[in-house]
């Protein structure tokens, strides 16, 4: 009996070696490597690394992006009840210069230092994708929070003016001027180069932000018109154009033109550039674009936008084929009715239908007017 137990230990230490051995490779005379996956095979975001941004890297979005290139990560930005996703404040920030050099650190642990503890990064090693959710105790502060994403899309339209890229172009008028833009050759140049066959949206966006008092409405909506006459020129139909209009004053520095952002990617536009672009990182998340996920019951009405256009768009994002507008006056003319103020809807689409009708007959100055919703052939 001691005979068989001395033979099956010693048969089992055999095993034992002979499993430890495979576990290696010989890659010369005195060399065994073990043959196994890194941490950061494994795991792309526990891959050990040491950074050093360079002085293009000015805000933390951009800074984000750059520790995320090579991953295999997409960076998502997140919308709730905010007319813009709620990290936006995170990536307009500048970069701290003790941040500009960092490691060895994991990129999940360089992405957690960079967002600081107001954020909490959440993953999908599904989808490989991430995202910035707000800490609780910050949540509650909703004054600030808005002060603070307005700031953040002061510092957007400021980085488009500095510079266009390929789906992203901003048409400078002088101050007061609503009809001869700065640089209109760019903007011929621009268009033209726009691929109709593939360009999903175009939004554009009227301004008149002023220092002191300067900023009109009237203004903002005459410059979006002017580019808006552009587009159609050149073949954009109206379907495919949004246009809203914003006037602010009292903001650090002036901006009077047009932002024109098309949806769906560079290769709208027939130019092959890089899709995520440290350099644009900090006004990529005030355009509308793939990584916006906007929440599947939200809907939203922008200050100076038509009322139909903002249904047809609500129409496109649920699912409806088509909205049919035959809104008219006594002489039987279409009528317009643009939109006084910024609201949002946080419901399922058909009762958000009826709350915009139910609003509308409330008002100060009623309109009454029917939405029917046909389920059987998608038309509103």
């Amino acid at each position: 009996m001691r005979v068989n137990t001395f033979y099956i230990l010693l048969l089992l230490s055999i095993n034992f070696i002979s499993a430890a051995q495979a576990q290696t490779v010989q890659t010369d005379r005195y060399t065994k490597v073990r043959v196994s996956p890194s941490a950061g095979q494994m795991s792309p975001l526990d891959e050990v690394t040491r950074i050093v941004f360079g002085d293009a890297v000015k805000t933390v979005g951009q800074a984000i992006v750059e520790v995320l290139d090579g991953s295999g990560y997409e960076l998502r930005h997140i919308k709730d009840v905010y007319e813009k996703p709620i990290d936006s404040i995170l990536m307009a920030q500048p970069l701290p210069e003790i941040h500009r050099q960092l490691g060895p650190i994991t990129i999940h642990d360089a992405l957690e230092v960079l967002a600081g503890e107001a954020w909490h990064l959440k993953t999908n090693s599904l989808g490989r994708e991430l995202w910035f959710v707000l800490n609780s105790h910050f949540s509650k502060d909703t004054l600030r929070l808005k002060r603070l994403l307005r700031e953040s899309s002061t510092a957007s339209n400021q980085s488009s003016s500095a510079g266009n890229s390929a789906n992203k172009f901003y048409v400078n008028f002088p101050p007061g001027n609503v009809t001869a833009p700065k640089n209109s050759k760019e903007l011929t140049a621009f268009v033209n180069a726009i691929d109709k066959t593939k360009t999903k949206n175009i939004r554009v966006q009227g301004q008149s932000y002023s220092t002191s008092n300067g900023g009109k409405l009237a203004l903002a909506k005459a410059r979006a018109q002017l580019v808006e006459k552009v587009l159609r020129a050149n073949g954009i139909s109206d379907n495919s154009m949004t246009v809203t209009y914003n006037a602010l004053n009292k903001q650090a520095t002036s901006s009077s033109g047009v932002l024109i952002s098309i949806e769906g990617g560079e290769d709208d536009v027939g130019v092959s550039t890089k899709k995520s672009n440290a350099n644009d990182a900090s006004n990529e998340v005030s355009n509308k674009d793939e990584r916006v996920v906007e929440s599947p019951t939200v809907f939203r009405f922008y200050r100076g936008e038509d009322l139909e256009a903002a249904l047809r768009r609500w129409v496109k994002r649920a699912g409806y084929s088509d909205l049919v507008w035959d809104v008219k006056d006594r002489e039987q003319h279409y009528v317009t009715i643009p939109i006084s103020a910024d609201a949002v809807f946080d419901c399922d689409f058909l009762e958000c239908l009826r709350r915009v009708k139910q609003a509308y007959a409330e008002a100060d100055v009623p309109r009454y007017f029917d939405i029917k919703a046909r389920g059987g052939n998608q038309i509103v």
